[in-house]
């Protein structure tokens, strides 16, 4: 994680937040997408996989819903996927924010079953901007352009999974 944060800048950390008891949930993984990948996938971020008991779930998911500022089901037409080749719907509003895309095998989301149709987005925080730092050596003109003005940015927030109790904490820089 240090060598990813050392790509970044750190405001943006400053509204990612990860569970602080440790004792609720049953399994823990962590994916990085490294700014390196940007040449990729045209973005780069860090993707924590948590699974909670039933009870737990239940308490946390409502807590983390009180903190949004946007909800989506993970296949909302009008989410502004970020992605090497975005695509934006032109008929959405400039409301709908940027979200971790299925379709980059690096973020491990699909193989950790969060594409289910009926899963959605909690999105915290979301910012138009360059957050990479200049030291990470990365050309930042290759990141994704979801056009307008995200076409450079960072977003985080959360994937959640009603069925399995599954709790993805993400953050991408684009």
């Amino acid at each position: 994680m240090e060598r990813f944060s050392a790509g970044v800048l750190e405001d943006a950390f400053s509204s990612y937040e990860l569970p602080k008891n440790e004792g609720i949930f049953s399994e823990k993984t962590r994916t990085i997408v490294y700014p390196s990948s940007i040449y990729v996938s045209g973005y780069c971020g860090v993707f924590s996989f948590y699974k909670y008991k039933k009870s737990d779930y239940d308490e946390l998911i409502t807590a983390l819903k009180s903190k949004s500022k946007y909800e989506s089901l993970v296949y909302d037409t009008c989410n502004r996927y970020v992605y090497k080749s975005a695509i934006i719907n032109v008929y959405c509003s400039d409301s709908y924010l940027p979200v971790p895309s299925f379709l980059d095998t690096l973020n491990s989301l699909e193989e950790k079953n969060m594409s289910n149709s009926r899963n959605k987005f909690l999105v915290f925080d979301s910012k138009p901007g360059n957050f990479i730092k200049e030291s990470a050596e990365v050309d930042i003109s290759l990141s994704a352009d979801l056009g307008g003005k995200w076409k450079e940015g960072y977003s985080n927030g959360v994937i959640i999974n009603d069925e399995t109790n599954q709790v993805v904490f993400w953050i991408i820089f684009w």
